[in-house]
């Protein structure tokens, strides 16, 4: 809950973003921090960081390192959200999936998809 807590804070303290932008960032933060987080394999390692104006709106990047294999899970302003996995081993990209606002079910396959590729 703290962690949550503290992503929404940063997400406010922007200004910049309307409150559509903000609802739709926060609810695939929400669905990583509640749902995701916890199917993650155990030892994984999750760090938050935050940028304004990238790609498709203000960032909020969720990355995840496991092994030799890394996830990264970008949730932006527009709802828009990528997540692509790395595998260092082999030295390949093992998952990658863009998919926009309209496309929940695509999005929410992503991360289920993004679990196996890094376990």
């Amino acid at each position: 809950l703290r962690s949550r807590i503290s992503l929404i804070g940063v997400v406010q303290i922007y200004g910049s973003i309307s409150q559509c932008e903000e609802k739709r960032m926060i609810n695939w933060i929400v669905y990583f921090e509640e749902k995701v987080k916890s199917q993650l394999p155990k030892g994984s390692k999750v760090t938050p960081f935050f940028f304004k104006d990238a790609d498709f709106g203000d960032l909020v990047r969720f990355v995840i390192e496991i092994n030799n294999k890394e996830g990264i899970v970008d949730c932006y302003s527009t709802g828009t959200v990528s997540i692509e996995a790395f595998d260092f081993t082999k030295e390949d990209q093992i998952f990658i999936c863009l998919s926009f606002p309209s496309e929940i079910e695509s999005i929410e396959q992503s991360f289920h998809s993004l679990i196996k590729a890094i376990e």
